[in-house]
């Protein structure tokens, strides 16, 4: 065909197809079907290029059916292993098992050392129900792939995807029958049994495949999953650690550590990794594991020598970066802090590095080239801009421009109405100003979509305590916080402060005492001294506010507090 006329082909496709995107849908014209392949070189001419295009103008259009119909076509005219490999995927992808399996055995004669196009013949046998030919093609597929380890995970990686369950089930389980001797067939049982929640299945088949290979690390690996999933994860751990006595191989001693630190056995978990540690004292992910162990266990310069030693390293740099970076940060080393968080430049701390760097920046003084540096963030990132417009708000909160913070919380709720940190920043941010029917609306709009949010309950309990004199709605409110929380100290302070609104002094006292025994915070110190002046008991008031200026000396609320008793 001459190119003018191929071109004019093209036209026709895509008219046709523009037409069908509109009112009725037009049809494609498909010629008869061409001769059966046969041997000798790839050709073209314009009638299979015409139908290869027509076949991806078709599956573009959402008419997928159609398009393998012309795939197919193309391939068996053009005698192309690729044309035929990508009528297989389409027939696949559109439902049409049996276009799939001629495309497949298509592309296999084609190429015959092709496992792809192997796996494409087992699924569509097995999507028509083929039972015995399904089986025929997985031991063909296994034969061709070696028979080894890889080629049993290769079967795992399809029949893993295949939509009818229970037929992947069934084959894999007439595999592990044919198979019994090689644990990779059972724990192929294993591996799909899983995958469909079957766990008694799963334990059984994989408990098949670890009598065949004790130390088989995959195979622990699913063992270990399913029997966390179903609760007995100390069983687990137990059958490891017998195990190991025998076969202690680091793969495993890995795997429990790491079951160890799921079952919060923390001391032990310590012990597996210190294990591994001197066996490979330099493999990056025992040092960052124990790192954060050290870190868990509040050992904060053990952890830091070990975030060190991974940067010394290069491995996991960003990580270690972000965890010195809070290290610092807690130790008052602001400089030295941001410092770390500029290392963080990938990875999955990345935009919480970058938030805490920039208010770490306004704290130091450089307010508006923090602000600036988040705007830039929030443009980069349009995905997160909520966290970063949280990050923002808090700065312009701590600077005192409560207003601004407003403003901009009011811009991003625009954009995001249901929101909830959002939401629930701008209500204490409201209340902070007096605006009490902004944050009650926050409030209760949070609490719409969640009538047991705490800290939605807690805020707007707290804020019609502390703003206005409904004090029996608000006990109402804080009473069902409390309920759902009982040892959060934010809301026991709330249950203080609104007792003592409601001139409960004694019970005021209790619940203060104990919130500030729970979490040590300078607004929950001045609301105690508060109610013991009022109590009569100034002195101890005097120690608790002076201790508290001592612990926080920029807090605001300790120093109105001392202001209205001390002057």
């Amino acid at each position: 065909m001459r190119k003018g006329c191929i071109m004019l082909c093209l036209v026709a496709v895509g008219a046709a197809l523009a037409g069908g995107c509109a009112a009725p849908r037009v049809r494609v014209p498909l010629p008869e079907p061409p001769e059966p392949v046969a041997a000798g070189p790839a050709r073209y001419d314009g009638e299979i290029l015409y139908q290869i295009l027509a076949g991806e103008f078709l599956e573009r259009a959402g008419r997928g059916e159609e398009a393998a119909a012309h795939y197919l076509w193309a391939a068996r005219a053009s005698r192309d292993a690729a044309v035929a490999r990508r009528a297989a995927q389409v027939a696949l992808d559109a439902g049409r098992a049996a276009e799939a399996l001629e495309a497949g055995r298509l592309w296999l004669a084609l190429e015959p050392a092709s496992l792809p196009a192997r796996q494409v013949v087992l699924v569509a046998h097995l999507r028509l129900g083929q039972t015995l030919r399904a089986r025929r093609a997985a031991e063909a597929l296994l034969e061709a792939a070696g028979g080894d380890e890889q080629a049993w995970r290769t079967l795992v990686a399809v029949l893993a995807r295949e939509p009818d369950r229970e037929a992947a089930a069934e084959l894999a389980q007439w595999l592990a029958q044919a198979h019994g001797e090689r644990a990779e067939a059972h724990y192929l049982v294993a591996a799909l049994a899983a995958g469909r929640g079957d766990r008694e299945t799963a334990l059984r088949a994989v408990d098949e495949a670890l009598a065949r290979r004790p130390d088989w690390s995959e195979a622990w690996e699913l063992a270990v999953q399913v029997r966390l999933a179903a609760g007995r994860g100390e069983e687990a751990a137990a059958r490891l650690a017998d195990v190991l006595r025998t076969h202690p191989a680091p793969a495993l001693r890995l795997i429990r550590a790491r079951l160890l630190v799921r079952l919060e056995r923390l001391d032990e978990a310590r012990e597996e990794f210190g294990r591994l540690l001197r066996e490979r004292p330099d493999d990056g992910e025992v040092l960052y594991a124990l790192a954060l162990l050290a870190l868990r266990a509040e050992e904060t310069a053990e952890a830091e020598r070990l975030l060190r030693r991974l940067v010394a390293m290069d491995v996991r740099t960003g990580e270690a970066a972000y965890f010195l970076g809070q290290i610092a940060e807690r130790a008052g080393r602001t400089e030295e802090a941001m410092a770390w968080y500029g290392k963080v430049r990938g990875g999955r701390y990345r935009m919480e590095a970058a938030l805490r760097r920039a208010v770490l920046e306004a704290r130091a003084g450089e307010v508006e080239a923090a602000l600036a540096r988040l705007r830039r963030l929030r443009a980069e990132h349009p995905a997160q801009a909520a966290a970063v417009v949280l990050a923002e708000a808090d700065i312009l909160r701590e600077a005192g421009r409560r207003e601004e913070a407003l403003a901009l919380l009011g811009e991003a709720l625009a954009e995001d109405p249901d929101h909830r940190d959002l939401l629930y920043t701008r209500a204490l941010v409201a209340a902070e100003l007096g605006r009490v029917e902004i944050a009650e609306a926050d409030l209760r709009r949070i609490l719409a979509a969640d009538p047991d949010d705490a800290g939605a309950l807690n805020a707007l309990g707290y804020t019609l305590a502390d703003r206005t004199t409904r004090y029996e709605e608000a006990y109402r409110l804080i009473e069902r916080a409390l309920r759902l929380r009982p040892d959060d100290p934010a809301i026991l302070d709330s249950m203080g402060w609104v007792l003592y609104r409601l001139g409960r002094l004694e019970e005021a006292t209790r619940y203060l005492r104990r919130a500030l025994d729970q979490g040590w915070d300078a607004e929950i110190a001045a609301h105690l001294g508060e109610v013991l002046w009022v109590r009569g008991y100034r002195e101890e008031a005097r120690k608790i506010w002076a201790d508290a200026r001592h612990r926080a000396p920029d807090a605001e609320v300790v120093r109105r507090v001392m202001e209205r008793f001390l002057q």
